[in-house]
């Protein structure tokens, strides 16, 4: 059956690498990833319904999937943590399939890819990622990465930018201490087509809007080189050699807006943590009102 095969895909893939010539998607090195599509589509008819809306280890509604994906992951992982040690089947906890379930005890070799999709800019939103990597260890995930969605804020944004540089800082540090080995940091980026070419648009991959997140993105990056550097001195330097002249009037303003973006009394009567939910008139009546 489907299990079986991809148990086998698995075991060439750990023998054979990205040679392999079985399906390997998304596999690097020593892990070999068992990833839905990108949809909260799966089959509600028998027998697969009894696997769907199963308790998990937090209450909420992005698990309804939850123990259909990880039970069968953990299969895979159960048939090739003997013949294959020290090697991996990965999974991202995304979409319906995020809170860990419940009843279920993950194989050593199972290795979770937590993804933030909640936001990354105010302490909620952290506290929660912290749960959701703490609940995951607490279920026997072997290995723990992070998927960072800085990407929030497209083009068309017309509210308070989400720059967080020193929360940023600190929360590299945090995710670490709490096991997190790998980070994925997904940006707005547009990947130029033969269509957009044939427009006499430039090709290759372009970054959107840097100025709403580069700043995040900067200082997460030189966290990620050193977590003992000191995110006062990454930022006091970045200004200096970045604006010269304007680094001191610049300062104030990225530290004014942190410093509303992060205050949690400023996020209505919910107190959202939610930035997906957040909309521009909801920040320029809450965060920068008139």
């Amino acid at each position: 059956g489907v299990l079986d095969q991809v148990v086998e895909n698995a075991k060439l893939f750990f023998e054979h690498g990205r040679q392999s010539t079985a399906p390997h998607q998304g596999s690097f090195g020593d892990f070999f990833a068992v990833v839905l599509n990108d949809t909260t589509f799966v089959c509600t008819a028998a027998p697969d319904a009894e696997y769907l809306n199963k308790p998990t280890l937090i209450p909420g509604k992005n698990g309804s999937t939850s123990f259909y994906l990880w039970n069968f992951i953990n299969e895979v992982a159960k048939q090739t943590e003997h013949t294959h040690p020290g090697k991996y089947i990965a999974g991202l906890a995304y979409q319906n399939y995020t809170l860990p379930p419940a009843n279920l005890q993950l194989r050593p070799n199972v290795a979770v890819t937590v993804c933030s999709l909640q936001g990354n800019t105010t302490p909620g939103s952290r506290d929660t990622t912290y749960e959701l990597i703490n609940a995951w260890k607490k279920i026997g995930a072997g290995w723990v990465g992070l998927w960072e969605y800085y990407n929030m804020q497209r083009s068309g944004w017309s509210g308070v930018p989400r720059i967080a540089p020193v929360l940023v800082a600190n929360d590299t540090k945090k995710v670490y201490d709490l096991g997190v080995r790998s980070e994925f940091m997904e940006l707005d980026t547009w990947d130029a087509d033969a269509r957009d070419v044939a427009k006499g648009l430039p090709s290759g991959v372009a970054w959107i809007s840097p100025i709403r997140t580069y700043l995040n993105s900067y200082v997460r990056f030189r966290m990620w080189d050193d977590l003992r550097n000191n995110p006062e001195d990454i930022l006091n330097e970045h200004y200096a050699r970045f604006y010269g002249p304007a680094a001191h009037p610049i300062k104030q303003f990225f530290e004014l807006i942190e410093s509303r973006v992060t205050d949690m009394s400023l996020r209505g009567e919910g107190k959202i943590t939610d930035e997906t939910v957040l909309t521009p008139e909801f920040d320029w009546v809450h965060l920068a009102p008139q």
